[in-house]
């Protein structure tokens, strides 16, 4: 029996790690129009990372051309914030719950995360463009979320 031990051991280590259901994301926006251009937004479902050592609650999504991040701020509430070069540090366009024909959302911790930083959830949004394009586009679509975590990023 005790040379069966290890054996159990290793099945059981890699069945835990198998296991872990990984960060995922899935849905899309649509974009059309200034600022942005024409063009859907299908994140990689690996890509998302949520904002815990960032500080920001929320998540980072892409599809590894755009940056979308969906974020809880303190001041404003439930900011959706477009990056089409890459790169978060300079977004094409910022939408905010007041901007917004549509903007629903779930944002949640996930009660089982190790340390408990990964955050679950997604939206649904229907919002112009900004102005003065507000005439000709805007993104809408839904996402979905889970298990997104710091521990995830590249």
């Amino acid at each position: 029996m005790r040379s069966c031990l290890p054996v159990v051991l290793v099945l059981v280590l890699v069945l835990a790690a198998c296991c872990d259901p990984g960060p995922n994301a899935t849905g899309v926006l649509h974009a059309a129009g200034d600022p942005f251009g024409t063009w859907d937004f299908v994140p990689d479902p690996t890509s998302c990372t949520n904002g815990y050592d960032r500080d920001f609650i929320g998540v980072d999504l892409t599809d590894h051309v755009r940056v979308v991040r969906f974020l809880a701020d303190p001041a404003y509430g439930y900011t959706l914030v477009i990056a089409t070069g890459g790169d978060i540090a300079y977004p094409a366009a910022v939408f905010h719950a007041a901007d917004c024909a549509t903007f629903e959302v779930s944002l949640t911790t996930d009660p089982g995360d190790d340390n408990g930083d990964a955050q679950s959830g997604g939206f649904v949004v229907a919002c112009p463009a900004p102005a003065p394009n507000a005439m000709i586009g805007g993104v809408h679509g839904s996402i979905e979320f889970a298990h997104c975590d710091a521990d995830s990023i590249d």
